[in-house]
């Protein structure tokens, strides 16, 4: 085809496409090349990119004074108390606009005011779910970190960021990540800030930090790490138990003993130590930090804490398959919560138990040890006034009669339970069908 047919073509189908679309004669040819490019990378709403009212002069080139100072914090602080209660007014996205305001003001006062505030809008960011105020937030905690000041900072994705040398600088990027909810990069700057305190022999910083950072790397199901900061942090408040010359003040008759302050920190760090453990599945180091805790407990008489634990220490050697332990361990259970009133407690122990009689085949053939054990539960239930307890138990221990072909021993334990099913109006015809399928009752002309 020639280059005057090509011509012809195109113009009839310019003509065409007009005569379908009239508007395309009223934009303006290559308007979209004219068009600027959408930024891709637009700057941050925490970077200040115009005047503002309350500073002094834009840009700002110089330090402020001592008096501008005191005065733009005062300012800041009314505009954080006026984004508050915006927030609690329900209008989201003004409060995040005033407290970006004051972010944006915050950084002239200096990196150790802003890092407090934004981690504290960061955590309101968290806690509202605005994803997006949380990035803007931890980008540019990341970029104090960097040293990057400018208003697009260019962070690395993969590489780490530069640890800084400043332990104050670090402790406070440490608690903004921590508010942000970002561990890893907490625990990037936190490491090294416990480092400097064992360098330094600070104790009181070595806890600080140990604490921060067994709550983020259990946060992350790092649990092996996690344990072994808070072991360490248990024998770091033991020695400082043994070392103290604390005064015990005796508990007045009839009190009962709660957990005194000094022993307050070792038994948090025990219970989390146990916890970890736990869900770690790591049984039987758990069953020892059980046994400590319960030690603990022992040691401070505080006796309405005693049943649950032995219940979970029972439940543990369970797990373990330390099949003894676990049996004996049950019933000491249901003996403490039964003498001190704690008959959910008792119940679960022996509900516990039962359970496992009926699946560990060392107990197929003593089924006796499992009906002693329905004949306890139905007087822990007696004692507790509840009726589907007994119930529950009578059918149970039914169906235990039924499997042995004790089919006469079975008809009582389910008239029993029919007879309370029918005061709590509950399962009643379903009692019935289990007496029916036994057969008739035994008579003295029917009996064999």
């Amino acid at each position: 085809m020639s280059a005057g047919a090509i011509a012809l073509v195109l113009a009839s189908a310019g003509e065409v496409a007009r005569a379908q679309l009239p508007f395309l004669d009223n934009l303006p040819i290559f308007d979209i090349f004219s068009r600027p490019a959408k930024d891709e990378f637009p700057p941050s709403p925490l970077e200040l990119l115009e005047a503002d009212p309350l500073l002094p002069e834009f840009p700002m080139k110089r330090e402020l004074s001592p008096t501008e100072r005191d005065r733009l914090r005062l300012a800041l602080d009314e505009l954080n108390l006026q984004a508050a209660a915006t927030l609690r007014a329900g209008k989201t996205l003004e409060a995040f606009a005033l407290w970006n305001r004051e972010l944006r003001l915050r950084r002239f006062l200096g990196v150790f005011e802003e890092l407090p505030a934004l981690g504290r809008v960061g955590e309101l960011a968290w806690r509202e779910g605005a994803v997006e105020e949380t990035r803007v937030v931890t980008d540019r905690i990341k970029a104090i970190q960097a040293g990057q000041t400018g208003p697009k900072p260019v962070l690395p994705d993969e590489q780490p960021l530069p640890i800084p040398e400043d332990p104050a600088l670090l402790e406070a990027l440490g608690l903004a990540y921590y508010q942000v909810r970002a561990p890893k990069l907490a625990l990037a700057v936190l490491e090294p800030r416990l480092l400097m305190a064992r360098t330094a022999d600070d104790p009181t910083g070595i806890e600080k930090y140990l604490v921060a950072i067994g709550q983020l790397r259990a946060s992350l199901f790092e649990d092996a790490a996690a344990v072994d900061a808070y072991r360490e942090l248990l024998a770091i408040e033991r020695a400082k138990i043994a070392a103290g010359r604390w005064v015990v003040v005796p508990v007045p008759p009839g009190t009962e003993p709660t957990i005194p302050l000094h022993r307050q920190a070792e038994v948090r760090y025990a219970r989390e130590l146990v916890m970890l453990l736990n869900r770690s599945r790591q049984w039987d180091e758990a069953i020892a930090a059980q046994r400590d805790l319960l030690g603990v407990y022992q040691e401070l008489g505080i006796v309405r804490l005693i049943p649950p634990l032995m219940s979970e220490l029972a439940a543990n050697f369970d797990r373990a398959d330390r099949v003894e332990e676990a049996v004996l361990q049950y019933r000491e259970t249901a003996a403490a919560a039964r003498s001190i009133k704690q008959l959910g407690i008792a119940r679960e122990a022996l509900d516990r138990l039962a359970t496992l009689y009926r699946s560990r085949p060392a107990f197929a053939d003593k089924p006796d040890l499992l009906a002693s054990l329905y004949i306890s539960l139905l007087e822990l239930a007696r004692e507790a006034a509840d009726g589907y307890g007994m119930m529950d138990t009578y059918e149970k221990l039914g169906d235990l009669f039924v499997s042995l072909n004790q089919r006469d021993r079975a008809r009582i334990a389910y008239e029993q339970a029919a007879i309370l099913a029918k005061q709590l109006q509950h399962r009643e015809s379903y009692f019935a069908r289990k007496l029916q399928d036994l057969g008739p009752a035994p008579t003295p002309f029917n009996q064999p």
